[in-house]
């Protein structure tokens, strides 16, 4: 009677290799190369957006699409897999992988601050105070930021008096102070953007990061030296080389001679 051999699919074995094979993707270094040199051909094509039709077209073709959120959390996946392929960790891969979190929380709150944050305009006569301002919205027909529907703020503003600084030969505002007699109003900028904490906690701890990656990390290794990986090999038995590591058990070759 014979038995019909167990099917993997049933038993989890192909799920298994289908995990093994995503995460394997996900956590290699030439995804990561690929994610890199994908990234820096997007920002170089905002850029350029930028510059040649206005920041509000960099935000609609590149920056608020669905294809360059779906990189920045490839990269954050492939980060996330890199990281965990090398554990168990070292203590001196400290500082690699508080760099590694450090970055997370920088692309975290990049998306954070794109996808929930706003900014705005207020006009603020000279004398008085305010609290409306107007949103900022993108038309995607015209390809650059426009006001939006006036919202109001917690708390007033109010402009004793300011002054209009340029800079030197054109007409572009250099800054604002409140000082001397200047123009009848001001345009302030309005912001929120709820991505700053996790930007703040990012930025020191990649700080510590690369700290601990140039300075403590060499420290570390002197003080506790990673113990060596030792690797056994099986070798076939009754061979010259068995006979040499082991004389107490001459090699088949050597018996055969004796007796002859």
């Amino acid at each position: 009677m014979s038995k019909t051999p167990p099917n993997p699919s049933v038993n989890g074995g192909g799920f298994g290799r289908v995990i093994d094979k995503v995460w394997l993707f996900f956590s290699s270094v030439k995804l990561t190369i690929v994610l890199l040199v994908l990234l820096v051909g997007a920002m170089s094509y905002g850029t350029y957006v930028e510059t040649a039709l206005s920041n509000g077209a960099a935000r609609i073709l590149v920056y608020r699409t669905w294809w360059f959120d779906t990189l920045i959390a490839l990269i954050a996946m492939n980060l996330i897999g890199c990281t965990l392929r090398r554990a168990p960790y070292k203590i001196h891969q400290a500082g690699w992988i508080t760099t590694h979190i450090a970055l997370l929380l920088i692309m975290a709150a990049s998306v954070i601050t794109h996808r929930f944050g706003f900014h705005g305009q207020m006009i603020v006569p000279e004398g008085e105070s305010n609290n409306i301002f107007f949103a900022e919205e993108l038309d995607r027909e015209k390809l650059e930021m426009v006001n939006g529907e006036p919202q109001q703020l917690p708390f007033n503003v109010y402009c004793k008096s300011f002054d209009q600084i340029l800079y030197p030969g054109i007409s572009t505002t250099r800054m604002f102070r409140s000082l001397g007699q200047g123009r009848q109003a001001t345009v302030l900028g309005v912001a929120y953007d709820p991505g700053i904490p996790f930007m703040y906690v990012g930025s020191i701890l990649l700080v510590l990061g690369m700290i601990g990656i140039f300075f403590v990390k060499p420290y570390l290794k002197k003080k506790f030296p990673p113990k060596p990986i030792q690797r056994t090999v099986k070798l076939p038995e009754d061979t010259e080389m068995t006979a040499e590591m082991n004389p107490k058990r001459p090699a088949e070759s050597t018996l055969n001679a004796v007796k002859s």
